[in-house]
């Protein structure tokens, strides 16, 4: 599923590049509004399986040309989603986990020949603000992980990514980018007999963005 959203993305990327255009000044300050796909990796915790489920990602950023080529992103973005847990022949779902994120990206531009088209590369970190919710889960009382409560630690991230930026005017862009998202959550388990335990569960994924920007 993955390779074929990929695909699809790179196809559109490359399409999306080809455009003719006008050159123009650069102006250095962009506001923008992004939506993103972001598809986590499954993961295990001992002999139970785990997988937050797809969501789209709602995101505000300000970007600033240090020069033509290189540029300073902050943003900051919100999600939730249900996370799905699954041992033997049972599954359910665990509960609702909550991501706000502040993220900076250090990025590198170039101009397509003979285009109004950028390609850019991005490193980044981000903080995220993590809240796990218990009362958003399956009513099935005999499934043991769903008798486990948790509670999520804030936590740090790294991202890269590569993209696209599309001069529709001298003031208007839109921007395609394909991330790659690291992050790792520390989650505070709860069995029934009372016992804690602490495990670091690895959240990375891809995010597949759409954004508008206005630039200055």
């Amino acid at each position: 599923m993955n390779k074929t959203i990929t695909g699809c993305f790179i196809i559109f990327f490359v399409m999306c590049s080809c455009r003719i255009g006008l050159s123009q000044e650069l102006n250095k300050v962009g506001v923008g509004l992004s939506i993103t796909y972001l598809d986590y990796e499954p993961g295990s915790i001992a002999d139970i399986d785990f997988q937050v489920n797809r969501t789209p990602v709602y995101g505000l950023n300000l970007t600033y040309h240090i020069t033509p080529s290189y540029s300073v992103e902050i943003g900051a973005d919100t999600r939730k989603s249900e996370i799905t847990v699954s041992a033997d022949a049972n599954s359910g779902i665990f509960g609702e986990f909550k991501q706000n994120s502040f993220y900076a990206t250090g990025r590198y531009r170039f101009r397509i020949t003979r285009t109004d088209s950028f390609i850019h590369l991005g490193v980044g970190a981000a903080y995220y603000l993590n809240k796990f919710e218990n009362e958003f889960r399956s009513e099935i009382d005999d499934f043991f992980p769903l008798n486990i409560t948790a509670e999520s630690e804030n936590s740090f991230g790294i991202h890269f990514n590569v993209g696209v930026e599309i001069y529709i005017t001298d003031h208007y862009v839109v921007n395609l980018d394909l991330k790659g998202v690291f992050n790792s959550v520390e989650f505070n388990f709860t069995y029934p007999d009372s016992t804690t335990e602490k495990e670091d569960v690895a959240l990375n994924g891809a995010a597949y963005l759409l954004g508008f920007k206005y630039y200055f």
